[in-house]
Formats: C-alpha cells, structure tokens, sequence
C-alpha cells in the first residue's frame, strides 16, 4: 500500500507526479458530470488546452465531438464502476473505465475516469513480437550453423593472413574479403567477429547472390504490416536490426541491386535506415563484413556499382588465396572435415594414405567447400572406418571430380587409370598455368552441361555453386545450349 507524507502539500503533488505520469487519460468530474480535473495526457490527445474543458460537464465534451459517448455518465446514473468503448471521436477509439466515489453520507460526489488508446495493447504485442522473432531467428541461425568455422592455416599463405587477421580484428571498420567462390570468406569473416568487441552478439550471414532481388531490400532493412502484397500484417525486422551491436556479413556484395546499394551506403555512414514503407527513422549499430568473386573496380567502372559504395567497403581490402595456392593446407582442412564427420554421426573414419594422396594432387577449382563436398560423399558412400575412393559406391562420380587431373593410379580400372594419367594422348601443350586451368574449367563445365542436358539448376548442384555463378562462367566460356539444325 502507498504511504504518503503527512503535509498534504507533499501528498497532492505525488498524486500529481502519478496522474501525470500515467500513460493513458484521466478525467475527474464532480456529482454533476463536470470536469475538475483532466491530465497532461489528455490535452496531448484532443489537442484542446485546459480552459476549454474544466467547468465544461462531459455532455458538452461529447457535444463538441470530443467522444460520443462516456463510462462516466454511465456511472453517474448505474453509480458502479463501468466499462465503455469510445469509437468516432477526433483521436485513436479507446476504452475508458470510470469508478464512483462516494462521501460519508454514500452519496455519489466525484467520478473518476482512466481511458486507454485500443492500440496500446496491440503496438506492445507487436513490439514483443517483433523481439521474439528477433530473438528466433538468432537461435535459429545459431543452431543451423556451419559446425566447422575454424580457421586452418598451414600454408605460408594463410599464416600470413590469419596473423594480419588477428592485428585488425579489434578494429571496429569496415573489411571486405576478396576470393574465389568456397575459399572460405565467412570463415575468416567469423574469425574477425569472434575476436572483435563484438562476439558476444550475434554474427549474421547474407548471401546476396541466393537472394531474389527484390526482396533484399526487405530482408536488410525489414518492413512495415502492408508495406507490399504478401507482407505480414505485424511487419517484420531486417537484418540491421537483427544483428544490431553485432555482425553483418554480407556475401557476394556485387549482387546487390543498385536501389540497394544507397541504402546501405547510409546506414554504413550514419547507421540510419527505414523499414520498407515506413516513415521512422531507425539507427543499427553493426559492423559491416563483405565479400565478393568479382572485381568491384571493374564493376564500377561499368556502371555496376555504386562508385561511393566501393570506397566506402573497400576500406580494408583483403584476399584470400585459392586452395591450389596454399597446398599445405589440403590434408588439415580435409582432417578437420572428416573430424566434424565423426563427432555428428559418432564413428571413428580415417582417410588412407592413398586418399590424402589423391586430395593433394587435385587443383580444386570449388576451394575448400568442394574439398568439404568430397569428403562428406566419401564418408557417407563407404561402408568402411578407412575411406578410400575405391570402396566409395560414388567412385564414378568421384572419379570425374577428382581423379580427372590425378588420381593415384590403381584406385580406378587399367584403362580408367591409363586416361587419368594421360596415356595414349598427345603432348601436353605448353601453356601459362592460369589459362590451363581456365581451359580445365571450360571443359568440365562443358561436361556436366552436357550430361544434365543443360539443365542449369542441376549442373549447378553437381558442381557445388550457386545458378548465378554457373550462369556467370557459361556466358564468360560462351558456354550456351546446342541449336537444332533445322532441315529444309
């Protein structure tokens, strides 16, 4: 119970802290209906000042098309408590609530009325909803997460890189991460992360290329109920707004849209953002994380990419080198694969040595995703602890992915084995090693177009990339369907 001092001075001006302070409206009428008191609240919502409603009753409040209709003049006839839903008045409806008091005499002598604006209730429903699904889809990611994300650097290379990794990491700039698809841009983007002031938030991953365009507006940013046909009613939060205090790493940043791309110079800028179809402004205070294949300065160039954007992410430009440059570290990162393997499914797998062999020998166009790729199918396609390419029910499929350029001799059929290492061809044309591997490239893609009939989508999942960069190599190798003869 509330305990008041005894100088009634001190007692008026609490009651008057706490009248003003509620959140909705109060309204005080004598035995007559006529207004003694109304609060701060009050005035803010009809936007009338003070002397144009006390001494008026709340018959002239609902002459003046303040309300229609009142729970106090339905207490002051019932002289109970009452309940009212106000509708068609010059504010938001509410629902008002009035209490009689009475004197020694019980005679009625002062109402006392509390309304409260309907859509309270529902803005603070959609408010925890908003910080649920928030907090879902941060469980969600974190429980569907790549269980490998350790960084593995043997190779000189990579060495080099992890150290200068670690120098930057406390830095709160911005980075972006150049590479090959699957070298493992969102490893080393973690890796800042989690060295950062900021690992105790949340680190969140966007693939820009695997997005529809139209819709990464509303994924970065969020939106409001009804901001475009099919939006939920309650809206929904956006990245920035998810990953706020943390990490937003946003992957194949070239394939963002230009309408997007001036949104997100600002909120790198100033951290300010609107959801899509809204009015408020909204601030996020998240580090930025990039990555891309392609060459943005040549994007630019071209009218691509936002010049202003490109200076603004290429703050800390940082290459990761392709697989076939850092060899030393093939068998770690193939260890550290088949080490995820056998903690998932609780067995003891080992690769053999003529395994390890083999997987040094390959170029690995796919990068430490397609070395992952290889290992998983060996692991599930072998009955046996020790892994062999031999004993793999995928061995064909395997044998084009890796034994193509080396395979140890032995591990397929003679004659398999003869064209792996090149038997009965002509001399090896002599040529720069880039433009050899472009010319492997070309001709393998070739390949499993042909054997998909040329159908993107499933070469695109036999090769382990993403349609737009299958679509991106046909157009730069002129890789395109066969036309039809047509016979007069």
């Amino acid at each position: 119970m509330l305990s008041l001092p005894q100088d009634q001075d001190k007692q008026f001006e609490i009651l008057r802290e706490i009248a003003e302070t509620y959140y909705g409206t109060i309204l005080v009428t004598d035995r007559d209906a006529r207004v003694l008191y109304v609060n701060q609240r009050a005035y803010d919502k009809y936007g009338i000042p003070p002397e144009q409603v006390l001494g008026l009753t709340v018959g002239d409040l609902i002459k003046r098309g303040l309300f229609n209709n009142s729970a106090a003049l339905r207490t002051l006839v019932t002289q109970k408590p009452e309940i009212q839903y106000i509708e068609n008045c010059i504010a938001s409806p509410a629902v008002a609530l009035s209490f009689p008091l009475f004197d020694q005499e019980g005679q009625l002598y002062r109402i006392i009325s509390f309304s409260q604006d309907v859509g309270l209730p529902l803005n603070l429903v959609e408010k925890i909803d908003s910080e649920r699904r928030i907090a879902v889809s941060a469980v969600d990611y974190l429980n569907n997460a790549s269980q490998q994300d350790e960084l593995v650097a043997e190779s000189a290379s990579m060495k080099q890189l992890v150290a200068f990794l670690e120098q930057i990491s406390p830095y709160d700039i911005t980075v972006i991460l150049y590479g090959e698809s699957g070298v493992g841009k969102e490893i080393c983007a973690r890796f800042i992360h989690r060295r950062s002031a900021r690992a105790k938030h949340l680190f969140f991953p966007l693939n820009c290329a695997t997005m529809p365009k139209e819709l990464i507006e509303s994924e970065l940013f969020g939106y409001t109920g009804g901001a475009f046909t099919g939006a939920r009613k309650e809206g929904k939060a956006g990245l920035f707004e998810i990953a706020n205090q943390g990490t937003l790493f946003l992957d194949e940043i070239g394939e963002l849209p230009m309408s997007v791309q001036s949104k997100l110079l600002r909120v790198i800028e100033t951290g300010e953002y609107r959801r899509l179809g809204g009015n408020t402004i909204q601030y996020s205070n998240t580090r930025l994380i990039a990555a891309t294949n392609r060459d943005l300065e040549k994007m630019v160039a071209n009218g691509e990419f936002r010049e202003d954007l490109y200076y603004r992410v290429n703050t800390l430009p940082l290459t990761i080198p392709p697989l076939r440059d850092r060899t030393d570290d093939i068998i770690p990162l193939a260890a550290a694969f088949l080490k995820v393997a056998n903690q998932k499914f609780g067995k003891h797998k080992h690769l053999t040595p003529g395994t390890l062999e083999s997987l040094k020998k390959y170029y690995w166009p796919g990068n430490a995703r397609e070395l992952r790729n290889v290992i998983e199918q060996l692991y599930v396609s072998s009955s046996k602890d020790a892994l062999s390419f031999r004993d793999s029910y995928l061995l064909p499929y395997i044998m084009r992915r890796v034994a193509l350029t080396s395979l140890t001799p032995g591990l397929a059929s003679p004659a398999e084995a003869a064209a792996a290492a090149g038997a009965g061809r002509a001399p090896v044309e002599e040529k720069p090693i880039r433009q050899a591997m472009r010319d492997f490239e070309r001709q393998y893609l070739g390949q499993i177009l042909r054997q998909c009939n040329y159908n993107v989508s499933q070469a695109a999942e036999k090769l382990g990339i993403h349609r737009s960069v299958l679509y991106r190599k046909m157009e730069g190798y002129g890789l395109r369907e066969p036309t039809p003869e047509i016979y007069s």
